[in-house]
């Protein structure tokens, strides 16, 4: 029976081969013979092989002294071999060795068999397990690898709907980095190493790319925050990023643990880089002279709800009495397209009694700047009222 014994370093693990010696003449066995393979060359009158997990050693008299002494070392540091002494052997250990060099032949050359190729030579003393394993693998070489990369991760930005003239503080911007990696073709285990590389010379730059302004461009390792004055429409700045990576200083491996430098399973240096942008929507407001608990006043003072599209719904309480009229302000540039009420059927149509959609003007100051308005009247009782104007208010 061959047995592999670990020793204390395992770069000098032996096999150790434990039988029975029969006695000349006698019909059982007598004698428990355990030498190393590479040291005694002849077996003869050896019982066949020992099935037992744990053997205890009783006849010390029939390894020499050399043996014993290369039997302790295999068995334990400290352990020794005398009468008496319990060798256990794992199940797991135990592995038959071919004694003789093989040379393949007879394979497919296109296919072979695994890892085992026609010419191949398979050494003396290699294990049916080891065999077992070359026959049934096959080598998968490592997916392509996942390339470094960057982002641009923003802070305190601007966003939304904005009076036109209004100063906004725009934003602050920094450089995401994502570490690149190697990366396994089909299999868990082994893991590829830890891509080894650096990062050098991260830059930024910012600068109003549409619509705002006042806002200072910007460049360097991170962006600061600014300011910009907001205009009709679309405002916006652009955030460009870059940073260079090395190459990995070491490589990844195939599902055997084998190094591959190729290039289509690593990378060279480059440069990441990335874009953003800060957008933001300028806009007019509409004015009603809806006061408090809905009641009407003469003048429209009462700021909407921002928005960008052209039409409002607004419900009104009565107002036919004296001078407590609706009116509804909108800024010069845009008409009243059309001017609805809602039925009892709850479907909008043209308001067909008297109104006025451009009953005079209006001076309103918008962020510090005067602007012409024009408003709509008319008088009726509670009513909701759906008012359209020609255009969009960020057109």
């Amino acid at each position: 029976m061959l047995i592999w014994i670990d020793g204390e370093n395992k770069s000098e693990t032996r096999k150790l081969i434990i039988t029975t010696k029969r006695t000349e003449g006698a019909s059982t066995s007598d004698d428990l013979v355990m030498y190393f393979a590479d040291e005694v060359a002849t077996q003869e009158n050896v019982d066949s092989q020992i099935s037992v997990k744990t053997v205890r050693y009783d006849k010390e008299q029939s390894l020499n002294d050399y043996q014993k002494q290369r039997a302790r070392k295999n068995i334990g540091a400290g352990k020794p071999v005398e009468s008496g002494t319990d060798i256990s052997v794992e199940n797991n250990k135990a592995n038959i060795a071919i004694t003789e060099n093989i040379t393949v032949a007879g394979l497919s050359d296109t296919y072979g068999c695994g890892l085992i190729k026609n010419g191949d030579t398979i050494p003396k003393g290699t294990s049916l397990s080891k065999i077992l394993e070359m026959m049934l693998t096959k080598e998968l070489m490592p997916a392509a690898a996942t390339k470094p990369t960057i982002s641009i991760t923003k802070a305190s930005v601007v966003s939304g709907l904005h009076e036109i003239g209004e100063s906004v503080n725009v934003g602050t911007a920094t450089i995401s980095k994502t570490a690149g990696h190697f990366n396994n073709n089909g299999w868990a285990s082994p893991a590829q190493p830890t891509a080894k590389f650096t990062w050098s010379g991260e830059t930024m730059t910012s600068q109003l790319a549409s619509g705002a302004t006042g806002y200072v461009k910007q460049t360097g390792a991170s962006i600061a925050q600014g300011t910009a004055k907001t205009v009709k429409g679309t405002n916006k700045v652009s955030i460009t990023a870059s940073a260079n990576y090395s190459a990995p200083t070491n490589s990844p491996i195939t599902n055997l643990g084998n190094t591959k430098t190729d290039a289509a399973y690593t990378w060279t240096a480059s440069k990441a880089s990335a874009t953003s942008t800060i957008e933001w929507t300028g806009v007019y407001p509409c004015f009603t002279n809806l006061g408090k608990l809905g009641k009407l006043g003469t003048e429209p003072t009462v700021k909407l709800t921002l928005q960008t599209g052209a039409t409002f719904n607004i419900s009104v309480p009565s107002h036919n009495a004296g001078n407590n009229d609706f009116r509804f302000a909108y800024p010069d540039g845009w008409t009243i397209s059309s001017f609805k009420v809602k039925s009892l059927d709850g479907k909008y149509y043209e308001f067909a009694a008297d109104h006025n959609k451009n009953a005079g003007n209006l001076t309103k100051t918008i962020q510090g700047v005067s602007v012409t308005y024009h408003y709509l009247t008319v008088a009726n009782g509670a009513s909701d009222y759906q008012i359209t104007l020609n255009k969009a208010l960020n057109a």
